[in-house]
C-alpha cells in the first residue's frame, strides 16, 4: 500500500524504530513512533504531504469508551478556549457503532453528555472541531481548527507559499 509506504518514509528520517501499518478491511493506517510525540510526528508528514493519503489524525487520546472520550474533549475543549464545536465522528463497529444509525445514537450520547457539561456541539461546519475514529486499538480523539486533519489542506498550503 503506497500511503503506508509514504508515512513509513516521512517519519523514518525521524525515528527509524517507527510502525507503520494498515487496518485490514477499513481504509485505516495506523503510525507507531517510540520517538515522535502525536503532533510532531503529524507536522512531519505534513511537511511534505502524502500523495495517497487523505486524512490525518493525530492520536491526541486514546479513549477506552464514550464516558473517557467526553471527559478528554471536555477538557481539551476548555484548554482551546471554545464552548462551541463541530463534531466529526467516524464509528466502525470496534467500540463505537458502525453505520448511520449506530453512529447518530453515538453522536446524540456523546451530544447529550457534553452538553451537561455546558458544551454546545453544533451542526455547522465551524472554526473548531473534535476527529473521533473508532479504531481497533480504542477511540481516537483530536481536536484542532477545521480542515487540519485532511492532507488536501496542507498540500494548498504548500502550493500557495509558492515552495
Amino acid at each position: 500500500m503506497r500511503g503506508v509506504e509514504e508515512l513509513g518514509d516521512a517519519l523514518y528520517v525521524k525515528d527509524p524504530d517507527v510502525s507503520v501499518e494498515a487496518e485490514h478491511g477499513y481504509p485505516l493506517i495506523y503510525v507507531f513512533s517510540p520517538r515522535l510525540g502525536p503532533w510532531e510526528a503529524f507536522r512531519a508528514v505534513v511537511r511534505e504531504p502524502p500523495a495517497y493519503i487523505e486524512r490525518l489524525v493525530p492520536v491526541e487520546h486514546l479513549a477506552r469508551d464514550v464516558d473517557e472520550l467526553v471527559e478528554f474533549i471536555a477538557r481539551r475543549a476548555e484548554e482551546m478556549g471554545v464552548r462551541e464545536f463541530w463534531l466529526e465522528l467516524h464509528g466502525r463497529g470496534f467500540g463505537l457503532p458502525r453505520g448511520r444509525r449506530g453512529e447518530r445514537d453515538a453522536v446524540k450520547e456523546i451530544v447529550g453528555a457534553l452538553a451537561g457539561r455546558g458544551f454546545r456541539v453544533v451542526r455547522r461546519r465551524g472554526v473548531r472541531v473534535f476527529v473521533v475514529e473508532d479504531t481497533r486499538y480504542g477511540i481516537v480523539a483530536a481536536g484542532g481548527s477545521w480542515g487540519f486533519d485532511r492532507i488536501r489542506f496542507w498540500r494548498e498550503e504548500r502550493l500557495d507559499s509558492g515552495l
